[in-house]
């Protein structure tokens, strides 16, 4: 779901869909949904709801998923991403 919403920004620049998406992901054992919110919210120019939600990601708690694979291979330049895009084709 959340790849989808990296989509709906990057590829498409469809903000209220990423909103949506990243809201459906929603969990209280994991904060990282909050990132992206307030990612958004800041690019959005809505900087109280962007700090609130930073806030909240801050202090919760965090579950690391297969983005840190992503994080290293963008740090490896790139390579292997593709497999980011063929997930928005789906």
């Amino acid at each position: 779901m959340m790849v989808k919403a990296i989509c709906e920004f990057v590829l498409r620049r469809d903000i209220p869909a990423a909103h949506k998406l990243i809201t459906r992901c929603r969990s209280n054992l994991d904060n990282t949904w909050r990132y992206s919110r307030a990612f958004l919210h800041a690019y959005q120019g809505k900087m109280e709801e962007a700090v609130a939600d930073y806030k909240h990601a801050f202090n919760g708690p965090i579950i690391e998923s297969d983005s840190s694979f992503h994080r290293a291979k963008l740090a490896q330049g790139g390579q292997g991403i593709g497999s980011v895009s063929k997930k928005c084709a789906q």
